[in-house]
């Protein structure tokens, strides 16, 4: 089965998302990491909320460092209100938290604190 046509049906999957988890363990060249960001990027918001692709979000940003892994954190900060308030969105951005380059951490904060008392004018 070829990744780049079945990347969804993969990442959404039990065993697809492992396979997956596996291909980031060995995105050591840059060549092959920006054929992989070519195809994943589109598919992070859809893999961050499920209960299967959250994995493979939190494998990339645990494995894969800054600058490499800085355009996951850019897509789910314009879309952080919809990540945000998913159940395995919100355990995404728990862990975005916990490995981010501090650049990255504080646009996170910002954000959500942000979104927090933009919430609370309401």
């Amino acid at each position: 089965m070829k990744v780049k046509p079945n990347m969804e049906k993969l990442g959404l999957s039990p065993h697809g998302t492992r396979v997956i988890q596996k291909i980031i363990d060995r995105l050591t060249d840059m060549k092959i990491l920006a054929t992989f960001n070519n195809i994943f990027h589109s598919h992070v918001i859809n893999f961050s909320k499920d209960v299967n692709g959250n994995h493979i979000i939190i494998k990339f940003i645990s494995t894969i460092k800054y600058p490499n892994n800085n355009y996951v954190y850019d897509i789910l900060l314009n879309s952080i209100l919809e990540v945000a308030t998913d159940k395995h969105g919100c355990c995404v951005l728990q862990k975005c938290i916990e490995y981010a380059y501090d650049i990255q951490k504080v646009k996170i904060q910002i954000t959500l604190l942000l979104l927090s008392l933009l919430e609370n004018l309401n």
